[in-house]
């Protein structure tokens, strides 16, 4: 029993690891962990560390397996049918206003429904307020999001905030109960009517203010938020860790001082232990604070972390640094095992684990200034978070170490007890002050960021990340087995390492899934071309796995036409990318130099051939029929791309180029959409594979059933990204073959979806 807390990290480990696994089975790895426990009662001293290890792994995977599963009970099935349907909700979280929409939290009330809490968005951005239970009409989708080779996955992110479902609400509801009770939760929404109103002349600084403060992060723009990743400090505007224990630091030196000063000029100390009280009065203010913030997953963490600290210094035990990492490492565990699956998880714990170990090693027998102490720090986070940065996001900042060194004291110690004392003024100046500050440290932030290099990571075979986690390790310990060298060299590898490029008069087209959207990379051998960009919302996920497949520069930025859902993301792709040449069907939508993608214009990258088919428009001419049509062609294969053209403009084309649109692919036009995709169209290009691109369950309803039945009869194979995530289209083989770039699907993630018939 007194070694039991060194197995703590691999009953944590086994929790973690469960989420790999293809299928869950809590009662055989119960059953193994069984097996393990008699062991130790009949083998040697020798092999008892050995099977007490393999007994606490086994008992953490039988652990998240089993707790993953409650979870994942309620959560709504992608195979069950999708309808508009009445319900009884209570709204349990305060409601969050947007341009556009209202979304907040409910909970299904209905006793027949299976999924219990319901992420809903409201685009009449109706009244709601926390506590009501209303009568509403609403379209139920499951949890299913996009899946590319990097970037955010909305799957893990809902099932680690338990959310079972998304709603879109109709206009039309009836209120069941009212909320007449006061809730804290109206102090949040009243905090943050008084920052919007203070800070109406500083639309940035009172955003992030309000991020700051109560965690409303999704007030931030999507020009911030990239910024930021330029700079590598998101996690400064995520209150975690750094904040909440400055404030409960700051509080509880506060105090104390405070309390010596009325024992010096009045001679009255109000308490004999002047450090228990200051440390639960920093206690308290981090938990208001925590509280403000709403709660989230890494203000629990953090909170939980600090007291636990609090506790250590209450009871007089000692607590070591490593002790409490792993009392909250597996706190947060037992409570929610699906936390593992967010980014956040193994950045905070990650990043703290790794500069725990490097300053044990090295305080102890050197002598450190606080400078060094610094410089120390942050080399312990750089090395520890190359991996993460690069399996997560596929890229590393490389002004990340400046940057963090300059807006952490920042943000620490001005802005954010600047901010929080603000709120508790009765007077408006100090807020003032606050968002003053805040809009020019917004200013800042992006002026740094246009000069802020982004090393791309492309993604390594599984080997290679491990071999390149050891060497983390490696280069955290003193000595390192007199292996830094070879660490090194690895790191460098992972960071540059070099993708096998396509042969001469080959091309590779990548249709990334970006929701209800457009994106497809075209690359050849030394080249590269993005058909359209995507929404502005997925933009930044676009960006990851591009970064993800090599891609360092676009020759050619296509944007079809000038819709969100195809030329959203074109600032973010030109600022990440600088693309030698824009081409565009609406030329005169934008307010930067493009070129017009006219039709029976041709070129040639490595061998292989692009040609514009677009069709000719005039003034009177819809947006989606000035889409730009790009055919490529190599080694007698064909790809087709229409954007969101119509039947009508389809039946020019086919009338200006008949036989010759022949491409045994095509990327369905608008999505799948039932004004697209007519029986002329496809009898002319004669394909053998159609590529939709759409989101799951979207309420368009794409792709449309009179065009999957069109493609049925002609026996065309049907690839969807809104059931298979991101397409790859290759013809290195010396045949045109599309797979998904992600087959392997752990047990809790519905997507990829087996494609109905």
């Amino acid at each position: 029993m007194k070694r039991l807390p060194f197995f703590i990290p691999f009953f944590c480990i086994g929790m973690v690891i469960s989420f790999a696994f293809p299928k869950a089975n809590a009662a055989l790895f119960l059953f193994f962990s069984a097996c393990f426990l008699l062991l130790n009662f009949f083998t040697q001293k020798k092999l008892f560390l050995l099977f007490t290890l393999c007994f606490s792994l086994c008992l953490g995977i039988s652990y998240g397996f089993w707790r993953t599963e409650i979870n994942l009970s309620h959560r709504l099935s992608a195979y069950q049918e999708i309808t508009t349907q009445k319900l009884n909700i209570q709204v349990i979280s305060t409601p969050e206003t947007f341009d556009r929409y209202t979304r907040f939290y409910g909970q299904v009330l209905d006793k027949n429904q299976k999924m219990h809490t319901v992420l809903f968005s409201d685009y009449h951005n109706q009244q709601w307020q926390k506590g009501e239970i209303w009568q509403i009409e609403s379209r139920l989708t499951p949890p299913v999001g996009i899946l590319n080779v990097s970037g955010f996955n909305r799957e893990s992110w809902a099932l680690a905030n338990q959310i079972d479902a998304f709603g879109t609400i109709r206009k039309n509801r009836q209120l069941v109960k009212k909320n007449n009770h006061f809730r804290l939760p109206d102090i949040r929404e009243k905090t943050l009517q008084r920052i919007l109103e203070v800070g109406k002349n500083y639309p940035q600084g009172k955003n992030l203010i309000a991020a700051l403060t109560i965690g409303k992060t999704e007030y931030l723009t999507q020009q911030n938020w990239q910024d930021l990743r330029n700079l590598g400090i998101t996690h400064l505007v995520s209150i975690s860790g750094l904040h909440i224990g400055g404030v409960a630091g700051l509080t509880a030196l506060f105090c104390l001082f405070l309390i010596k000063k009325i024992n010096y000029y009045f001679n009255y100390l109000p308490t004999r232990s002047p450090k228990i009280i200051s440390v639960i009065l920093g206690l308290f203010a981090a938990t208001i604070y925590a509280y403000l913030a709403g709660f989230s997953i890494p203000t629990q963490r953090s909170l939980m972390m600090i007291v636990v600290f609090a506790l250590s210094l209450i009871l007089k035990k000692y607590f070591t640094v490593w002790k409490i990492w792993q009392i909250v490492l597996i706190i947060i565990l037992l409570i929610n095992p699906t936390a593992a699956l967010t980014v956040g998880f193994y950045l905070s714990f990650g990043l703290t684990a790794a500069i725990i170990f490097y300053m044990n090693h090295r305080i102890k027998k050197q002598k450190n200034n606080r400078i060094d102490l610094l410089i120390k720090m942050q080399y312990a986070a750089i090395i520890a978070s190359i991996v993460p940065l690069g399996l997560f996001f596929s890229a590393f900042p490389l002004v990340s170490p400046i940057a963090n060194a300059i807006f952490i004291p920042l943000f620490s110690i001005i802005l954010v007890p600047l901010s929080l004392f603000a709120l508790i003024c009765p007077f408006d100046f100090p807020l003032y002050c606050a968002i003053f500050l805040a809009e020019y440290t917004i200013n800042t932030i992006h002026f740094m960021a246009q000069f802020s290099p982004i090393l791309p990571i492309a993604k390594p075979p599984i080997l290679w990340i491990i071999l390149s986690l050891i060497a983390s390790i490696i280069l955290l310990l003193p000595r390192g087995f007199y292996l830094h060298f070879w660490a090194i060299l690895i790191l460098c590898i992972f960071i540059f390492y070099p993708k096998e490029r396509l042969p001469e008069t080959h091309f590779q087209a990548t249709v990334y899934d970006v929701g209800q959207g457009l994106a497809v990379l075209i690359a050849t051998q030394n080249h590269a071309l993005l058909f359209d960009t995507g929404k502005e919302n997925t933009v930044s996920y676009l960006i990851s796995s591009l970064y993800a497949d090599n891609v360092k520069r676009l020759d050619m930025l296509v944007l079809s036409h000038n819709d969100n859902d195809h030329d959203g993301g074109r600032n973010a792709i030109q600022a990440a990318f600088k693309p030698k040449t824009i081409v565009a069907g609406e030329t005169n939508a934008y307010d930067f130099p493009v070129s017009h993608c006219t039709g029976d214009t041709s070129w040639e990258w490595d061998g292989v051939w692009f040609e514009w088919l677009t069709p000719k428009t005039d003034d009177n001419t819809a947006g989606n029929d000035k889409s730009c049509v790009l055919r490529v062609l190599t080694n007698g294969y064909a790809l087709l791309v229409t954007g969101d053209l119509s039947q009508k403009y389809e039946q020019k084309l086919v009338e200006t180029y008949g036989d010759n649109l022949y491409s045994q692919a095509l990327i369905l036009g608008h999505h799948g959409s039932k004004t697209s995709s007519s029986s002329l169209f496809l009898d002319s290009v004669r394909p053998d594979y159609a590529i939709v691109s759409a989101s799951f369950a979207n309420a368009y309803f794409h792709p449309h059933p009179s065009v999957l039945k069109r493609l049925k009869q002609r026996n065309i194979g049907v690839y969807r990204t809104d059931y298979q995530g991101a397409l790859r289209l290759n013809t290195v083989s010396g045949s045109l073959n599309i797979e998904p770039v992600k087959t392997y699907r752990p047990y809790w993630q519905q997507k990829p979806i087996v494609v109905p018939e």
